[in-house]
């Protein structure tokens, strides 16, 4: 059963405070957005008032999910398509509505739009969050210095169901090495997704998937694309997917070890670490010369058998790990490839899996 604290769209003052801060920052975003803002507080009636543009209505669990019907209703009929929708946050009231959008009034537990609607960026959402902060330090210890982290904090949270905060940190590769590490030179073992950590594209942003091309399209595609912010490509895994906290659009149906580019469109969601993954923007090179390429290889397989030898009269298992990425001439070698470990053996003395 759904349950949603009315005490907060009763409060018209909060509403307004975030409201405003959201046409600061819709004001403040790197490219234009082609979907169209959703409208807080305020919903249609059509002609007279009479609700003449209305279609159908139903229950659904959030505004973005009603949005989302609405622009299925109008990719499937032919006449009379949905072009505006309302939610109603007191009781989940989903109504899809023809193209009149006249006689609009106020009522704050309304939001309402036009597809296609923008569920991406800070004006599709009424959460807040606050300046960043520094990055963190680098170590030294580390090739190029590590990676490096800045964070944010949430003023006000969401307060409608299904809306998403803005993302609240940022992860960079350090550039310490600026002979092996130039700055304009990608961000290795990170990935980037768009907003909400959503793998799929969806209006307003997400992520752009495209399958089976090299690091260099992948980069051009981004500087090809006027929406793309960001860029990753790297060997796909399921996990990559499952990562997304905007409600569920699209189903992610690509198979584990395929080469995968992402284009982050617009706003940036999450930005995680993930070996053999390559980050970067449009500015970043991409050169074997200029840059450092370190070894990047598959986590550890699961362990062997044991194995007995009988040259010492013990029992040994193996691990394997496979090269996702080779090193140029100035990165770091690869790792080995095999582990070999000495088994324990049980009371019985019998060869086991571990």
């Amino acid at each position: 059963m759904l349950i949603f604290p009315i005490r907060y769209i009763r409060n018209a003052f909060v509403l307004f405070i975030i409201f405003s801060i959201h046409n600061i920052n819709c004001r403040a975003q790197e490219k234009p957005e082609m979907a169209n803002c959703p409208n807080y507080g305020s919903v249609s009636h059509g002609f007279l008032c009479l609700g003449l543009n209305k279609l159908k209505s139903f229950k659904t669990e959030s505004w973005i999910s009603c949005a989302n019907e609405c622009t299925k209703h109008s990719a499937s009929f032919k006449y009379r398509k949905c072009k505006n929708w309302s939610w109603r946050a007191t009781d989940f009231s989903c109504s899809l509505k023809s193209k009149s959008s006249r006689c609009s009034t106020r009522d704050d537990s309304y939001v309402s739009g036009t597809i296609p609607t923008s569920m991406a960026g800070y004006c599709s959402t009424t959460c807040v969050v606050g300046e960043w902060s520094g990055w963190s330090g680098c170590t030294r210890s580390r090739p190029c210095g590590g990676y490096s982290e800045r964070m944010r904090n949430v003023i006000f949270s969401p307060m409608f169901p299904g809306e998403i905060c803005p993302n609240r940190s940022e992860l960079r590769s350090c550039k310490l090495d600026k002979l092996r590490c130039p700055a304009n030179c990608p961000d290795y073992g990170i990935v980037t997704l768009g907003w909400g950590c959503s793998a799929y594209e969806i209006p307003g942003g997400g992520s752009k998937l495209i399958q089976n091309i090299d690091i260099k399209k992948c980069r051009d595609e981004c500087i090809n694309n006027k929406s793309c912010v960001y860029w990753s490509y790297g060997i796909w895994d399921q996990t990559i997917g499952e990562r997304s906290i905007f409600p569920k659009l699209e189903v992610v149906s690509i198979e584990d070890g395929t080469p995968v580019c992402i284009n982050v469109n617009n706003h940036i969601g999450c930005m995680f670490k993930l070996e053999g993954w390559v980050s970067g923007n449009s500015e970043t090179i991409i050169s074997e010369k200029a840059c450092s390429i370190d070894c990047a290889t598959s986590m550890w397989s699961n362990w062997s058998n044991c194995i007995f030898n009988s040259n010492d009269g013990q029992s040994y298992k193996k691990r394997y790990r496979s090269i996702i990425t080779k090193n140029n001439e100035s990165g770091l070698e690869c790792p080995d490839l095999q582990e070999t470990s000495l088994c324990e053996t049980n009371s019985n003395n019998e060869r086991f899996n571990l």
